[in-house]
């Protein structure tokens, strides 16, 4: 299921390959995001080094107009009141492309890649074209 999820948004052109560059611990096997070149990680407080590596990523900015259409159109979609517009909030700044792979695990799907599409798998299909 989770392989041909992957393989459908990529044919579709919601999966490519690109490259991420960011602060990592060694130590903790860890991105920082909010670290600077050399900056402590907050965890263990060792040093941070910069990392390039090669991913796959979904094009989650393709998504940004639909989303903000389904939520005007389904108002119960998101509840309470409180956190759809929260939601509707976050959506509205913009989405970023979200990195779906490691290039340093060796095996399988990661768990954070398999988990969202194991979830969407399990539902109503989705449409992806």
């Amino acid at each position: 299921m989770v392989q041909d999820l992957f393989e459908r948004c990529r044919a579709n052109g919601y999966i490519y390959k690109g490259s991420y560059t960011g602060q990592y611990c060694i130590h903790d096997n860890l991105y920082v995001n909010d670290a600077k070149p050399g900056e402590a990680c907050p965890d263990c407080g060792r040093p941070t080094e910069t990392i390039t590596e090669e991913n796959f990523f979904f094009k989650l900015s393709a998504f940004q107009d639909r989303l903000l259409e389904l939520y005007e159109r389904e108002p119960l979609f998101i509840g309470p009141e409180t956190r759809r517009n929260e939601v509707i909030a976050f959506v509205k700044g913009g989405l970023n492309d979200l990195s779906i792979t490691r290039t340093n695990i060796k095996w399988g799907i990661p768990w954070w890649a398999r988990s969202p599409m194991s979830s969407m798998s399990g539902s109503t299909p989705w449409p992806l074209t």
